[in-house]
This record gives C-alpha cells, sequence and structure tokens, in this order.
C-alpha cells in the first residue's frame, strides 16, 4: 500500500498535519486534508464564543457510516498509546469524562445532536476550556471540525501547549479513521 500523502482534493487545501511526516502516517494513507473551517458548522456551535477552530476533511466517503461511528473511530479505535496519552492529557486538564463505555457517550464525553449526517461531542475541561468536536458527512465527504471556548487564563495557557498536539493528533486520527472504515466498507461489501 502507498503511504505517500495524496494530491489534496481542493484548491486551498493541504495536508493534515503539516509538511513533517509522524511514524503513525507510515502505517496508512494519509487522507485527511486541513480546510478552511466550513461556514454552516461554525453557525451551528453552541459556544458563547470561538476562540480556535480547525477543520480536516476526507473526500470519497461512502456514507455508509454515520457520522458518530466516524467518531467512535477516531477517538475508541485509535492506536492505545494515543489513546492513553489523549485521556491522560485530557484528564491532567480536568476534562469531565464519564466512565467507558457509557452509552449516548465517545471517549467519555457526551455526543448531542446525533443522526445519520452530523455528530457533535461535547468536551468540557475544569481549567477552564470546552470544546466541540463535530463531524459531519454527505456522500462526497467526511468533515471532523474542533471548536474552542477559553474561559479563563488557564483555559489559555492549557490550549497553548495542547493546541500542536491537537492538530497534529486530529490529522493522523482522522486519517486512521478514515482508512479502518474504508477496509470495514470493503471488507463487507466483500463478503455480502
Amino acid at each position: 500500500m502507498d503511504s505517500r500523502p495524496t494530491t489534496p482534493s481542493a484548491p486551498g487545501d493541504r495536508p493534515a498535519g503539516g509538511a513533517a511526516r509522524s511514524r503513525m502516517h507510515r502505517r496508512w494513507p494519509r487522507a485527511a486534508w486541513r480546510i478552511a473551517v466550513p461556514p454552516q458548522l461554525r453557525r451551528d456551535v453552541d459556544l458563547a464564543r470561538v476562540d480556535y477552530a480547525d477543520a480536516y476533511r476526507v473526500t470519497q466517503t461512502s456514507g455508509a457510516h454515520s457520522a458518530e461511528r466516524w467518531l467512535h473511530t477516531m477517538f475508541e479505535e485509535a492506536p492505545v498509546p494515543i489513546m492513553r496519552l489523549t485521556r491522560m492529557a485530557w484528564r491532567l486538564f480536568g476534562a469531565q469524562l464519564a466512565p467507558d463505555p457509557s452509552p449516548g457517550h465517545v471517549f467519555g464525553c457526551p455526543v448531542e445532536i446525533n443522526d445519520h449526517r452530523s455528530a457533535r461531542m461535547v468536551v468540557v475541561w475544569r481549567v477552564g476550556l470546552q470544546a466541540r468536536v463535530v463531524a459531519q458527512i454527505d456522500e462526497q465527504e467526511t468533515v471532523f471540525a474542533t471548536f474552542v471556548q477559553l474561559d479563563t487564563p488557564a483555559g489559555r495557557g492549557a490550549w497553548l501547549i495542547a493546541a500542536p498536539v491537537h492538530r497534529r493528533l486530529m490529522a493522523a486520527g482522522f486519517s486512521l479513521a478514515a482508512w479502518r472504515l474504508r477496509r470495514s466498507a470493503a471488507t463487507e461489501a466483500a463478503g455480502a
């Protein structure tokens, strides 16, 4: 399998995670491309203000998997070291997580607005930081967007540390989720 990144699919798209490649990207093709945050996603976010936003896109998705399934795959089927690092960092900053597994939750976070095409995960940290991770799918693409509201100086400091790691993990995690869901769909089609 060719592990080199493919050409961005639209003008202005750029490879997720920047030019540097992590070891994680060597195992599966890069599929996620960082894009401008779609205006309709920004309008639908329930935060008082958005202090940070980013979005990533994977093209040519089948639409067979729900938006919540994308969230589960990205956060709960990541490589174990990545899941442990993420959970440890989230707890360090005081993320309010439900026990795993909990109905209506992904990675311990409640899922709001959950239909086949769209799901929104809510993350609240005691340090004064709130985030919404939105997955939206259609027949052509899946988009993951993150919106962050920084409520305190401690929250701003925490995000200053977490933001570069967040971007790398979102890029790699979304690429891996796309690879796993495509492989799953191919396996299901072959068995049908």
